[in-house]
């Protein structure tokens, strides 16, 4: 097959992305292995990638000035690249103004299109939803990561329903490096919790459910006088963060930062007893799947994809999103119970090499891509 992916947003090494981006960078490291792959990005990636062909567009980060130079760069760029590499599937990350623009050009060339959904905007968020709309009228198929974001984009999206409803539907999971996210046997176990996630923003704050994880381990200290010692991975805006904690409680907050050495950053998840995810909004979250293939045991809220990762009561606890004491009573039950972190871990590293690995993942894609260019 011959495959061009489109992104906005790129794995960088020099600065750390999302999910999306995580798994975008590794799904082309295993595709270019027996396809031909060309990839299209905006121009501040200046990047190469061995057996990779990259091309970019031009874009200014400006309000209003960023629509117009995307457009016309897309223009320009895509039907060059259309008649030069002649692929046969474009695949775009995440629907926006520029996978409609994209997608438009490339109908014209009677190219099959796929649009993937790897997460959910804000229902408050009606330009983009408006000016997104058009990639969901001019695509051949949509996949997901998530079989919750196909109802939730159902009742967001600002066409007709029926048109969204008569598209064709893959459900494609994340996938994880199980022979690199392995365990450590007999590390020292220095901290009770680990969280790993950025919170530079009041944005990520909220989607993160910073808040949340904060009163759960008030709501333990207070009902059952111990102080739990958490570790913080990520980004953090310290002022914000401040405003939340207050004076009191920062001692039980350790921050490491932003740490990009996936060797550094495994030893210190594996410090901890615990893996906590309080989030808001999730899509299926690469940071849970590393803890679990790390046999670390979970307990995280009940938002996104994560039902399809944790099953409630065997390879970790569920939590119903927003409920403090649901999380602080559950983590403190697991935290006194060393047997069920044992087995949760177990259960949870094996869930991840058997449903979730890039083996598998790889075939899925393979055969929803021949699908799609098939039908």
């Amino acid at each position: 097959m011959k495959i061009l992916f489109f992104a906005k947003n790129f794995y960088s090494f020099s600065k750390r992305r999302g999910g999306m981006e995580k798994y975008l960078y590794n799904l082309i490291l295993k595709l270019r292995e027996k396809h031909e792959i060309i990839l299209l990005l905006p121009n501040r990636y200046n990047i190469s990638i061995d057996k990779v062909k990259i091309y970019n567009f031009y874009e200014i980060r400006l309000p209003l000035v960023s629509f117009v130079s995307i457009f016309v760069s897309l223009l320009i760029t895509v039907p060059r690249i259309l008649f030069k590499e002649k692929p046969q599937l474009v695949s775009a990350f995440i629907p926006s103004v520029s996978s409609s623009i994209l997608f438009l050009i490339v109908k014209l060339f009677g190219i099959k299109k796929l649009i993937n959904l790897r997460g959910i905007w804000r229902k408050t968020q009606y330009a983009t939803r408006i000016l997104s709309g058009p990639t969901f009228l001019f695509t051949d198929a949509i996949t997901t990561n998530s079989k919750e974001f196909i109802p939730e984009y159902d009742k967001s999206l600002l066409i007709p329903k029926k048109i969204f409803r008569s598209i064709p539907k893959y459900y494609i999971p994340n996938a994880i490096d199980t022979k690199f996210w392995n365990s450590i046997d007999n590390i020292d176990k220095q901290t009770d919790l680990v969280f790993n996630g950025n919170l530079h923003s009041d944005k990520r704050i909220y989607q993160k459910g910073f808040k949340v994880l904060y009163s759960s381990l008030k709501y333990i200290d207070k009902k059952y006088d111990y102080n739990i010692k958490i570790t913080m991975i990520g980004k953090r805006n310290k002022s914000i963060i401040d405003n939340i904690i207050g004076e009191t409680k920062k001692n039980l907050f350790e921050w490491k930062g932003l740490i990009l050495n996936r060797f550094a950053l495994k030893k210190f998840i594996q410090k901890a007893k615990i893996f906590v995810l309080s989030s808001e909004v999730e899509g299926m979250p690469n940071a849970l799947m590393e803890a679990m293939s790390m046999r670390l045991p979970c307990v995280s809220t009940n938002v996104g994809a994560i039902p399809e990762l944790i099953l409630n009561g065997y390879n970790g606890f569920l939590v119903p999103k927003g409920d403090y004491k649901a999380l602080g009573e559950k983590i403190w039950e697991l935290l006194n119970n060393k047997d069920l972190q044992v087995k949760f871990g177990i259960n949870a590293r094996k869930r991840m090499a058997i449903k979730f690995s890039w083996e598998k993942n790889i075939k899925f894609v393979e055969k929803c891509y021949l699908s799609i260019i098939n039908s």
